[in-house]
């Protein structure tokens, strides 16, 4: 029979657990009550309790600070803790300290009895790998054993004491994620991820039951697996694998999505087994199934960084000409980003979030945009990283620039004369070329005095101060790009022939030369 303590602040607690559930049926005894967590300690160390049953948040010695005890002094006590939604952080140390299980008031009586059957099973079954689930610093040891450059001799005593089959076997790598509810997210953060904690932890405790796989590393987002199956298994990883997440989703409802990495016969593969899980996990952001397998992935690329920039003069031009098939070009540059960055979620929502700026800048060099118009447009992008995919990314930009083009670009662009536009983005669009008043008055069947009369009227800028500060931007971008470029190269990149005349007029604008500029940047 086991013996059980029962902890919790509360008196009436305390009576309904002891009324709740057949102790004697459950071949358990209640041997003692705690009011709090000094008491209870004293119990552990009097009564050497198999199974504790206490509240997280107690007077004196909190229930974690009662498990790091037992942690410490080695001892084989099991414990399964109550706890609240808000208490999230108190839950997230009870799962790094190898709590058995935590129920959430009000507990029911089902779920106190299969904790504390679970408890009893913890105890007669002495897994080796239930010691890797619920010590945290072996875990990490692993982790670092598989992620680093180990002697593999090592590693494999090391499985080998954890009770992991070393021979005859194949192992694959499996990443879990919960698909975040944003909408239930916002409204209880924690509720949120204290599911989330609870349903990774079900993983684990899943895979010890079953002998077939540990958990490598569990993150705030991600629960890295290790499954291990018999060499002609690779169909059945992916079975458990769906099976696992229709029942989280059924007794939890929270939606998990799973990238299932490289199959490997050898731990000196692991590391690469682990780093294509959490690759093929992380592509949902992208592809939206339930289930990656990272040997399917199409990895093919049909454009080039060159094919994005032309998509975006091509969109630049297409708003500035009022032309309706600007959408169009907007919805290929998002689609260029999709694929030239596929895989890699921050570099995606960097180049949404770059593409946008850069279009806001280039279009306020055309049209006037109030410090309100502005405003609202960067915090628009701001919030473009709290979005979970990137099709929503994409519907989420398209919905608002048009909006945005519609109702501010194009009503301003309206009070604009439509040549001074036209003569605006030819000078953009050629700033490296040679451009002067005359061959720019031709290009416009003006006559060259008009032309600089007709242009400082409209802009209130004369023609050679516009194509300076023109070229003088440009500069600085390519500068920002690419530190190594050399003060002739970028002169001729735009539009200089004299790279000491660039230099002095680089001077004039940012204070300094552009080697000077790149030294103090540290670029």
């Amino acid at each position: 029979m086991f013996s059980v303590v029962i902890a919790d602040d509360e008196p009436l607690i305390i009576k309904g657990l002891m009324k709740m559930v057949d102790w004697e049926k459950l071949n358990t005894q209640v041997i003692g009550t705690s009011r709090n967590g000094e008491q209870l300690i004293r119990q552990i160390d009097e009564m050497s309790p198999d199974i504790i049953i206490s509240d997280i948040s107690m007077p004196h010695q909190s229930g974690i600070d009662v498990i790091k005890y037992i942690n410490e002094k080695g001892l084989k006590s099991k414990v399964i803790f109550l706890s609240a939604f808000q208490e999230f952080e108190y839950a997230k140390q009870a799962l790094r300290y190898g709590v058995i299980e935590y129920l959430l008031k009000p507990v029911t009586k089902e779920e106190l009895e299969l904790s504390i059957i679970k408890a009893e099973r913890a105890l007669k079954d002495n897994l080796s790998l239930e010691y890797l689930q619920e010590d945290a610093k072996s875990a990490q040891a692993v982790f670092k054993a598989v992620t680093s450059e180990y002697e593999y001799q090592d590693l494999y005593k090391k499985f080998e004491q954890m009770g992991v089959p070393t021979s005859d076997a194949s192992y694959t790598g499996v990443c879990f994620s919960a698909v975040e509810d944003r909408g239930r997210a916002e409204k209880n953060r924690s509720e949120f991820e204290l599911l989330r904690f609870t349903v990774f932890k079900k993983i684990e405790d899943h895979a010890v039951k079953r002998k077939n796989g540990f958990c490598l590393k569990r993150e705030a987002d991600f629960c890295n697996m290790i499954f291990f199956y018999g060499k002609n298994q690779e169909e059945t990883i992916l079975t458990d694998v769906k099976a696992l997440i229709r029942t989280m989703e059924r007794e939890y409802g929270i939606r998990l999505t799973a990238g299932i990495g490289k199959r490997t016969d050898s731990l000196s593969d692991l590391k690469f087994a682990y780093k294509t899980a959490a690759f093929a996990c992380n592509l949902y952001y992208f592809k939206q199934d339930p289930v990656i397998i990272y040997d399917r992935i199409n990895k093919e690329y049909h454009h080039s960084f060159d094919d994005y920039n032309e998509a975006y003069s091509a969109l630049v031009k297409a708003i500035l000409l009022r032309d309706d098939m600007w959408l169009d070009q907007l919805k290929q540059c998002l689609e260029l980003i999709g694929e030239l960055h596929y895989g890699n979620r921050v570099v995606a929502e960097n180049r949404c979030v770059a593409l946008l700026m850069e279009l806001l800048r280039e279009l306020g060099n055309y049209c006037r945009l109030d410090e309100e118009d502005r405003h609202t447009y960067e915090g628009f992008v701001s919030g473009i990283r709290s979005v979970g995919t990137f099709q929503k990314v994409k519907a989420m930009i398209l919905r608002y620039l048009e909006q945005f083009v519609e109702k501010t670009v194009f009503s301003n662009l309206g009070n604009e004369n439509e040549t001074i536009r036209g003569i605006k983005f030819y000078i953009r669009e050629n700033y490296d070329q040679e451009i002067n008043l005359r061959s720019l008055s031709q290009h416009f069947f003006m006559n060259q005095y008009y032309f600089s009369s007709f242009f400082k009227q409209k802009t209130g800028k004369n023609f050679k101060d516009y194509l300076v500060e023109v070229r003088m931007q440009k500069a600085l971008e390519l500068l920002l790009e690419n530190s190594g470029m050399s003060t002739q190269e970028l002169a001729r990149k735009v539009g200089y022939n004299d790279a000491k005349s660039f230099s002095e007029k680089f001077r004039q604008y940012y204070g300094e030369s552009p080697v000077n500029y790149k030294k103090i940047n540290k670029m």
